[in-house]
């Protein structure tokens, strides 16, 4: 029986550490996030949001700037933006765009 347990706690840990067998939703959510860029000059809030290190009040704040500012040039722009540090600009530079 000790024996059995062991073997399959190694066949379970080896599952998960893989994620092949026990990926999490949340996981291929973000991989589906990262494939398409966001439109930083023309998403909502909400699509926002899906950004790492983006929440709520960040994302409303983008919005607002936006819309008393103009549009965004560069990514750097960002940075003018309460919430938007250089640590969160660095997790979402290559997520983003500026159409």
């Amino acid at each position: 029986m000790k024996k059995f347990i062991v073997l399959l706690t190694l066949i379970l840990t080896a599952a998960f550490v893989s994620g092949t067998v026990f990926s999490p939703p949340a996981m291929a959510k973000e991989v589906q996030k990262a494939e398409a860029k966001i439109n930083v000059n023309a998403a909502t809030a909400k699509e926002l949001i899906v950004l790492p290190g983006i929440g709520d009040k960040t994302a409303a704040n983008i919005v607002s700037y936006r819309e008393e500012h103009g549009p965004f040039q560069a990514a750097e722009d960002l940075l003018k933006v309460r919430g938007v540090g250089k640590k969160t600009l660095k997790k979402i530079e290559n997520l983003i765009s500026f159409e």
